[in-house]
């Protein structure tokens, strides 16, 4: 137990903590730091919603996006591994929710052209996202990366 306190920066550790009932907010806080804490504090309250309402499309949506701007910030390794492919299983399962969602459309094709270098896989993802005309912040995140994945497609 000792040793996963000691690599704090590994969300692995922190997770087995949780689960074996140690993850109070105050340790995640130690842990994470409070700008993660906060984004975790939200993660929890999505998953409130989710135990309520598990097809919520908000919930699913931005619980996925939360949990990958955490995997991000984390070393390479088993730990972003396994957040990156928690947020991909919850933002896939808002698009099943809801494919006219734009949030979820963009944040999935960002997710598997950043994180999962699948260029293809982003593409119909993208489309659908500027085509549901998604919010001005939405429109912010992804106005480059449509170029980025036409040339990844152009050079393949």
């Amino acid at each position: 137990m000792a040793s996963a306190l000691a690599s704090h920066r590994l969300f692995g550790p922190l997770l087995i903590l949780i689960a074996a009932g140690v993850g109070t907010i105050a340790l995640v806080r130690v842990l994470l730091g409070e700008k993660q804490a906060q984004v975790w504090d939200a993660i929890k309250k999505f998953g409130e919603v989710l135990t309520l309402e598990p097809g919520n499309v908000e919930a699913l949506t931005y619980s996925g996006w939360y949990a990958r701007l955490i995997a991000v910030q984390q070393p390479e390794g088993d730990g972003r591994n396994s957040l990156i492919a928690a947020a991909e299983d919850k933002l896939t399962e808002a698009v099943k929710a809801d494919a006219n969602y734009p949030d979820a459309q963009c944040f999935l094709a960002i997710l598997l052209f950043r994180d999962r270098s699948d260029a293809a896989g982003a593409k119909p993802h993208l489309d659908a996202c500027v085509a549901s005309n998604p919010p001005a912040m939405v429109k912010g995140m992804i106005s480059s990366l449509s170029a980025e994945i036409d040339a990844a497609l152009a050079g393949s």
